[in-house]
C-alpha cells in the first residue's frame, strides 16, 4: 500500500477512534489553508477552546502529533511546528475510510448526500 494511501487511512481511523483527533485534524487542517505552518501553542489554544485546557490536552497532543508524523499526515521540521503534506485519496478505501470519519463525528451529516469531507483537507 502506498504512503499516501496509509496515511489517509491510519489518519482516518484514529479519527474515527478519538474524536480528540478528528478535532485536531479538523484544526489542523483549518490553519493549513491559510498559512503553511501551525505551532503546537496555536493546536493547544484552539483544542483549548473545544475541551478547555489542562495536562491531559498536552499529553494527548504528545501522543496524538507522532501518530499523525509516523503515517505521513502532516510533518514536524522542528519542535513544536507542523506543516502540511499534500495528499490524495486515490483508493476507494482510504476515500471510504475518510468519508466514515467524518459521518462519526459529525452527525448532523447526511449520508445520502455526495459529502467529501472537504473541509477537514483538500483531497
Amino acid at each position: 500500500m502506498g504512503h499516501n494511501r496509509r496515511a489517509i487511512i491510519v489518519a482516518e481511523l484514529y479519527n474515527s477512534a478519538f474524536p480528540f483527533s478528528y478535532e485536531e485534524v479538523c484544526i489542523l487542517s483549518k490553519y493549513f489553508h491559510v498559512q503553511d505552518q501551525v505551532s503546537r501553542k496555536l493546536l493547544e489554544e484552539k483544542i483549548s477552546e473545544i475541551y478547555g485546557f489542562n495536562k491531559s490536552i498536552s499529553n494527548a497532543i504528545d501522543y496524538s502529533i507522532p501518530t499523525l508524523v509516523e503515517a505521513g499526515f502532516i510533518e514536524r521540521p522542528s519542535a513544536g511546528i507542523y506543516t502540511e503534506l499534500s495528499l490524495n485519496a486515490t483508493t476507494k478505501i482510504a476515500l471510504a475510510t475518510y468519508r466514515e470519519s467524518s459521518f462519526l463525528n459529525n452527525p448532523l451529516l447526511n449520508r445520502s448526500n455526495d459529502y467529501d469531507g472537504s473541509h477537514i483537507l483538500s483531497l
